[in-house]
């Protein structure tokens, strides 16, 4: 989830294409809230933030159908998928690159890409994408019922949930494919791995808890129980997992190597997206009542914004540069810089 990711990545249960599935009720609640935010105030004005708060682009992809996810890639370009196609986006002016045509439904974008690819996960299927072409690889069979990636570059690997909680690796340069023995999770709701690849994070939805993976020999090698359903998991900054937890206003920080919470950031509501700056300076989340924040590491408030709309995906390019916000209720993508 970049993301579900990730969140990239709002909570369902045994649904293809999870993502897309009640986001109409999300994005329901969030404009019933945006009907009593007001316009827009700061809590804190510094003359240089040292964050993107300042609106570059708003890109209209309302031909893409709903949106639903985007993830940076470190070419600097955006993909933003909707329905059966995703969207190339430059990153640095907002220039609409290409638009891929995938055939099904996509189910999740990988969170990273690796080896001058991204990847793309349709119900049945793994996608490449050339980042220099823009054009897609021969595809990874996988079966019917996919529901989340999360990729690896340094490990050359990508991992695959699907509906009956079975878990593939795919070697990313030879495109084989294998099963991780067992069912580790029960009614899996979202994955993320470490930066290296060691560890295999997975979002237990029956017991409420995220379950880490040791990738060697897919031994349990750590549990954090939530106390309640997550809404979204995916990679934050060096050495940690994020998570965002129904019922709490905090971004969780999960150590990668012990799999314990480490660290909270304080938001003002329960947020629908969130994403955290590369080296954990702010956090950004969308939230119902509030709007786009931006939250700094000590806790402080440095900026709202209910006039960026409801994103339910969240991306920052890994040089912290530029924010990117989907937002499915008005069906653009803005870009701050």
């Amino acid at each position: 989830m970049r993301g579900l990711k990730h969140m990239r990545k709002t909570r369902f249960r045994r649904q293809a294409c999870p993502k897309a599935t009640g986001l109409a009720s999300i994005l329901s609640l969030a404009v019933a809230a945006g009907l009593l935010m007001s316009s827009c105030f700061l809590d804190a004005d510094p003359s240089e933030p040292g964050y993107p708060s300042t609106l570059m682009a708003t890109i209209d992809l309302d031909t893409l159908g709903l949106l639903l996810d985007c993830a940076s890639t470190t070419t600097g370009a955006l993909l933003v998928s909707g329905g059966s196609r995703a969207a190339a986006i430059r990153l640095d002016d907002g220039t609409l690159l290409d638009i891929l045509e995938l055939g099904s439904a996509v189910c999740d974008l990988g969170d990273t890409d690796a080896a001058g690819f991204a990847y793309i996960l349709t119900d049945d299927r793994l996608t490449p994408v050339s980042l220099s072409s823009w054009e897609l690889q021969t595809p990874v069979p996988l079966g019917v019922g996919c529901l989340y990636t999360t990729v690896s570059p340094e490990a050359g690997k990508a991992w695959v949930v699907d509906q009956s909680d079975g878990i593939s690796e795919v070697d990313l340069a030879t495109g084989d494919v294998q099963t991780v023995p067992g069912k580790p999770v029960s009614d899996c709701m979202g994955l993320a791995c470490s930066e290296e690849g060691s560890a295999l994070f997975a979002v237990d939805g029956a017991e409420n808890a995220v379950v880490r993976l040791s990738t060697s020999d897919w031994t349990v090698s750590g549990r954090l129980d939530l106390g309640g359903q997550a809404i979204d998991l995916f990679r934050g900054p060096a050495g940690f997992i994020c998570c965002i937890v129904e019922g709490s206003n905090e971004i969780w920080f999960i150590d990668a190597e012990t799999c314990t919470l480490t660290l909270m950031t304080t938001i003002p509501d329960v947020p629908l997206a969130a994403a955290v700056m590369p080296d954990r300076s702010f956090s950004y989340a969308s939230c119902p009542g509030t709007g786009l924040v931006v939250v700094s590491s000590s806790g402080q408030i440095e900026f709202r914004n209910a006039d960026m709309g409801f994103p339910t995906s969240i991306s920052i390019s890994g040089d912290g540069n530029r924010v990117a916000l989907c937002c499915p209720d008005e069906g653009v993508v803005r870009l701050l810089d």
